[in-house]
């Protein structure tokens, strides 16, 4: 997927600062006639957009985005409009040679030379735009500015809701397996019947884990679980021999063994060898 805008002298890339300044990229349209459309307006000599090219929503009038969303698309039937070209990308204006043009353009350039001295006279004052932080002059900029920051903040409410809303069902998950835990003990978790199974019904005071994690990936999976009051060093061995078997003829292979520092674990470590 390309990195930056297929724009004419735009730096913007695919970054996390910019999707944080509310900067968003969009391909090349599929139609033809419309994807002719935006390569004659970006002005690139030789330049045919590919199926991965793309552009900045910088290049957009705000009206062509549909910010509703989390997801930013753009409207049908849009054009981009903003560029900065160079001198000689600007498109020549056709001067009018009638007599009436000409009266035309020596009234203005005597009214021009009025306007010019009066400013001498009165010079106005410039606006800063040294510093990006600083309030655009014009308020419809400073409108948009303020409608792609509500659109922002409202896409931020939006991961936070579901973020809140997947740690709530986890908590309940981890709840209802505490309660499990409490209530049975020797609860073994069978694979093949999705299911617990129980033969006593005294209160388990200890969990035998067993957890499979990934190395070269970021994932871990727990694949058996034991409840007990006790459990000798004998039975471990033979329930981490098994885990290790069954893994292997799955095509896993396990590199090393991790676990805490039990006295049970160490005598089971002894007895492995």
């Amino acid at each position: 997927m390309p990195e930056h805008c297929a724009a004419y002298c735009c730096q913007n890339r695919r970054t996390v600062q910019n999707r944080a300044r509310g900067i968003t990229f969009h391909k090349f349209p599929k139609d033809r006639d419309v994807r002719k459309k935006w390569e004659v307006a970006l002005r690139r000599e030789g330049f045919t957009a590919s199926d991965s090219s793309v552009l900045c929503s910088e290049h957009f009038k705000q009206d062509d985005l549909d910010r509703t969303g989390q997801i930013v698309p753009l409207r049908d039937g849009v054009i981009p409009s903003i560029f900065s070209f160079l001198v000689h990308l600007q498109r020549p204006e056709k001067g009018r040679t009638t007599c009436t043009s000409r009266r035309s353009e020596e009234s203005l350039s005597v009214a021009s030379q009025d306007a010019s001295n009066t400013a001498t006279s009165h010079p106005q004052p410039q606006p800063n735009d040294d510093h990006g932080y600083a309030l655009p002059a014009s308020p419809t900029s400073l409108k948009a500015r303020l409608n792609e920051a509500l659109a922002r903040v409202e896409s931020l409410e939006r991961e936070k809701k579901n973020a809140m809303a997947r740690e709530k069902r986890a908590k309940t998950t981890v709840k209802s397996l505490l309660g499990d835990l409490r209530e049975k003990k020797n609860v073994l978790m069978k694979s093949s019947k999705r299911g617990l199974n129980s033969t006593q019904t005294d209160v388990a005071t200890e969990a035998l884990v067993f957890m499979v994690v990934g190395i070269q990936g970021h994932w871990k999976a727990p694949i058996a679980y034991y409840l007990m009051n006790s459990l000798s060093p004998e039975t471990q061995r033979v329930l981490l021999s098994h885990a290790l078997e069954e893994l292997h003829a799955r095509g896993i292979r396990v590199v090393s063994v991790t676990m805490d520092g039990h006295a049970s674990n160490i005598r089971m470590c002894n007895q492995l060898g």
